[in-house]
């Protein structure tokens, strides 16, 4: 044992004495890194949310936070079932067909995209978008959109493109340079976009074509760094109290007044990221909504009752 004395540094422990405290450290599986670190800035990666159904043919929001985008193209959309890659599963991906392509010359395109809250997400640094993707011909853009929002600074684009196996599902990845948004005006509504390109002959360099035909994207992550981790699994309660920030259908709009003098009633819901435009999708049997705030609206009636109304309430960027 080693002594100590005043006014002494004690020795040195020789090797023997030292515990081995090794059964005390949990050891960390680099296969999986920070699982539940929010590390992936895309909402719905993986497609597997779908509060709108599976989307209207011809553009427009598909599955949660996703939008499809389309100018002088036909298109199809839907969900499919299957398996992609050896492990990964295709239930929540999304395919999108491009039905024919204009070939006149005429300004045409079609793209993915997913608004990030805030330009300032990954500011200044390194990132990579990863994911398994299907193409006709193997061609893929990328492009990431510093949206300044209204009455904002230029909006800032990076861009690369991605080459796959044509008609096969392959993982890719790609890392680009964000610029920093310093010195830059920030106005309502900014954002960082992330652009799929699919289709867009006036892109530089040709990336993606006239090409027409079936693609599909699953598990797209966007996070900080050069290098590209496993796809973050967030249970299915976390990922939809996401989406619901941007978008909630609520079917819970059901009650009776209590009678005709009290012909109100509050509904209460999820904050949203701002107060909510309101659709009523049906049986609101004369029922007027407004909007008390991010979270609640209220329903004013002439009628003692109303059920089973659907409303959808709209919070996107």
């Amino acid at each position: 044992m080693a002594s100590l004395s005043r006014g002494k540094s004690p020795d040195p422990l020789s090797a023997s004495q030292v515990p081995d405290l090794s059964a005390f450290y949990v050891k960390r599986d680099l296969s999986n890194v920070g699982a539940l670190s929010l590390r992936n800035k895309l909402i719905n990666g993986d497609f597997r949310i779908w509060q709108r159904g599976t989307g209207p043919a011809g553009g427009g929001y598909l599955a949660d936070r996703w939008t499809v985008n389309v100018s002088n193209l036909t298109v199809s959309q839907y969900r499919p079932g299957g398996t992609i890659g050896e492990k990964e599963s295709a239930s929540g991906a999304v395919w999108i067909g491009i039905v024919s392509a204009i070939t006149n010359g005429a300004a045409h395109a079609a793209n993915i995209v997913q608004h990030i809250e805030g330009v300032r997400t990954l500011s200044g640094r390194r990132v990579t978008f990863s994911g398994w993707m299907y193409a006709p011909t193997g061609k893929l853009g990328v492009r990431l959109i510093q949206n300044f929002g209204t009455g904002g600074s230029t909006a800032v684009t990076v861009s690369g493109s991605l080459t796959l196996t044509p008609v096969t599902w392959e993982y890719k990845t790609i890392s680009l340079d964000l610029p920093s948004v310093l010195g830059k005006t920030i106005g309502a509504d900014d954002s960082l976009m992330l652009v799929v390109d699919m289709a867009d002959p006036s892109l530089p360099g040709g990336v993606t074509g006239n090409q027409t035909g079936t693609f599909g994207l699953s598990r797209l992550q966007l996070e900080d760094g050069a290098v590209a981790t496993p796809f973050e699994e967030r249970p299915q309660a976390l990922e939809e109290i996401l989406c619901q920030r941007y978008y909630q259908v609520r079917s819970d709009v059901v009650g009776t007044l209590i009678s005709a003098g009290e012909n109100q009633k509050t509904i209460h819901f999820p904050r949203m990221r701002i107060n909510p435009a309101i659709n009523i999708a049906s049986g609101a049997n004369g029922a007027a909504f407004s909007v008390l705030g991010p979270d609640s609206i209220r329903a004013v009636t002439s009628a003692t009752q109303f059920s089973g109304c659907t409303i959808h309430l709209n919070a996107e960027l």
